[in-house]
């Protein structure tokens, strides 16, 4: 019985949190095409007009031009939002009652996974700067991520304190939360390495063109010279 509660209990928190993932994006989607719209009416965008990226965003469908923005926006949102709910459904709904004083030695580790979520939500929500390049402004924040993430994985994995955590949604939580943020990482990082690939190639093909350049020059000079 104890088993069939709980198996139970784990299948409401994953149709939770696709539920809360689901509507994450939509929202976050939402605000993302909402507030470029308005920065662009009153001139605030901040790619300006004579970006040769920005122009290009008149040529094709807003979704298109924008979609890595607001993919890692929606990322971004998800992760904060979703551990907001569940910690609020523990405090509010499960853990009521009776069972309000059961200790939680986990819980810390979920507002510790909040705290990095905010500072994404406010240094890393952008996922292009002013140039529409990979944002590396704030690069000092992975570092706190991987300070922080080690001891969570150290508290989930290897304390013993799970066997003792009651709270079913911090139990399927805190690795997913892992888990997502290693792939966020990912992507950022890939798209980093992409970026760096076309700059290194751009860069090639105008030495290349410059070299040609100066090759069709020299023949000229030298005729101009023996005439003199």
């Amino acid at each position: 019985m104890n088993s069939g509660a709980v198996k139970l209990t784990g299948i409401n928190c994953w149709f939770f949190i696709e539920i809360m993932s689901f509507y994450g994006y939509i929202l976050s989607a939402w605000a993302f095409i909402f507030e470029t719209s308005i920065k662009s009416s009153l001139g605030w965008s901040k790619y300006r007009d004579d970006n040769k990226e920005e122009k290009d965003r008149y040529k094709v469908d807003f979704i298109k031009f924008y979609r890595k923005d607001i993919d890692w926006l929606a990322f971004v949102t998800i992760l904060f939002q979703v551990n907001i709910c569940l910690i609020l459904v523990d405090y509010l709904i499960v853990f009521t009652g009776e069972k309000e004083n059961l200790p939680h030695p986990l819980r810390h580790s979920t507002f510790i996974l909040l705290g990095n979520h905010g500072l994404q939500m406010i240094f890393l929500r952008q996922f292009y700067d002013e140039k529409r390049r990979v944002n590396t402004k704030n690069n000092w924040l992975w570092g706190v991520h991987f300070v922080f993430y080690v001891y969570v994985i150290w508290a989930y994995y290897f304390s013993g304190k799970l066997r003792d955590e009651p709270s079913d949604n911090i139990k399927i939580w805190i690795p997913l939360d892992i888990l997502l943020t290693f792939n966020i990482t990912l992507y950022q990082v890939y798209y980093n390495w992409e970026q760096t690939n076309e700059d290194e190639m751009l860069k090639a093909e105008e030495e290349e063109e410059n070299g040609i350049e100066m090759t069709e020059t020299e023949p000229s000079n030298l005729n101009t010279s023996l005439l003199n």
